[in-house]
């Protein structure tokens, strides 16, 4: 029975790592999963980055890159540097 339950903590040890700190972290990795150019471009870090920066801003820019069906990184990042503006800006 001992056995049994070590393998079973070391399961659960498992599912906890592959769970993120924090939720900008969620939709930073569903971001780099969901953009196939995002490593021919680099810019895993950078999704991160912006993501940790304004999560809000990120979450509707990859809502927007969805909706227009426009999925590459750099529009991404167009769309993103927009909304941020607007909203640092006030006008959102």
């Amino acid at each position: 029975m001992d056995s049994l339950k070590d393998i079973l903590k070391v399961t659960d040890k498992k599912e906890q790592s592959d769970k993120c700190q924090y939720p900008w972290q969620d939709l930073a990795k569903d971001i780099v999963d969901n953009m196939p150019d995002t490593a021919q471009y680099n810019k895993r870090n950078a999704v991160f980055k912006v993501c940790k920066q304004n999560t809000s801003a990120a979450e509707a820019a990859f809502k927007d890159c969805k909706e227009l069906d426009k999925m590459h990184i750099l529009y991404f990042f167009k769309t993103f540097y927009e909304i941020d503006k607007k909203q640092r800006s006030g006008q959102v």
